[in-house]
């Protein structure tokens, strides 16, 4: 019970790291104001994530933290990559408007914070455990 409540609760952290770099693409903020509201919002990703580690009794802390920030980061590229396929093509950004990917033009910081989730998350990997014994 405690390993299902352990991935339940670190699966909301991904969920909600995915929005802290989903924000990061955001703009139309100063950048004082996204920088606080990521920092908010990473907080708040981190309740959940902490919680999940201790259901697993943080054994495999950084295993687990770098498979978290592995899956968001390849998640959120992907989304990216798929935002910004769909507004390669014609037809949808004549039913959008030529104005709608304004919204997720701040590819330097959102690239940055993708950069910096999926590097931390190869290195946390990497450092953990090489076995993991099966309980």
């Amino acid at each position: 019970m405690r390993k299902v409540l352990s991935v339940i609760f670190l699966s909301l952290s991904g969920l909600q790291f995915f929005i802290v770099n989903v924000l990061a693409f955001l703009s139309g903020l100063p950048l004082v104001g996204k920088l606080s509201s990521l920092a908010i919002f990473t907080g708040a990703a981190l309740v959940p994530h902490l919680i999940g580690l201790a259901f697993g009794g943080f054994r495999y802390w950084k295993r687990d933290t770098g498979l978290v920030l592995l899956s968001v980061a390849g998640v959120t590229a992907f989304m990216m990559l798929s935002i910004v396929c769909l507004f390669k093509s014609e037809e949808f950004v004549r039913l959008t408007g030529e104005n709608a990917f304004n919204a997720f033009s701040s590819f330097y910081t959102g690239g940055a914070l993708l950069a910096l989730n999926a590097g931390l998350g190869w290195l946390l990997v990497k450092t953990g455990p090489r076995r993991v014994a099966i309980e």
